[in-house]
């Protein structure tokens, strides 16, 4: 679930040069917004990586 605005953190990212301009065109095909295209990608990476981490 994705939160809110209010509920989100802003965080300022460096991308390499095109990979702004990829992404955008990848979300317009899409129907995302940026932010939102860039989220889905991240998602399985993050959804992986805690699938991985020992429960406690």
């Amino acid at each position: 679930m994705i939160k809110t605005t209010a509920e989100s953190e802003k965080v300022m990212l460096r991308l390499p040069d095109g990979w702004r301009r990829a992404l955008k065109i990848a979300a317009a095909m899409n129907d995302r917004s940026l932010n939102s295209e860039i989220l889905q990608r991240l998602r399985p990476t993050i959804d992986a990586a805690d699938a991985q981490r020992p429960q406690s």
